[in-house]
């Protein structure tokens, strides 16, 4: 995990209005007091959504930056 790398959404988060399979990027990677990482998701022009601190398990990574 990595700033930058794309992700895909592994669970449903309806509190904010995301679904399994949506995709997000990394903007920040976290070790304490747990592995996890902040993901950013954007609308279909670019406007962020929510940023998010999720755990490795939530989400795959789809690319690599």
């Amino acid at each position: 995990m990595k700033k930058d790398d794309v992700i895909t959404l592994s669970i449903d988060l309806p509190e904010y209005g995301l679904v399994s399979g949506k995709h997000g990027f990394i903007v920040a990677v976290h070790e304490q007091p747990e592995p996890s990482c902040t993901v950013e998701f954007l609308d279909r022009v670019g406007n962020t959504l929510v940023q998010l601190v999720l755990k490795p398990e939530q989400f795959k990574i789809m690319w690599s930056a």
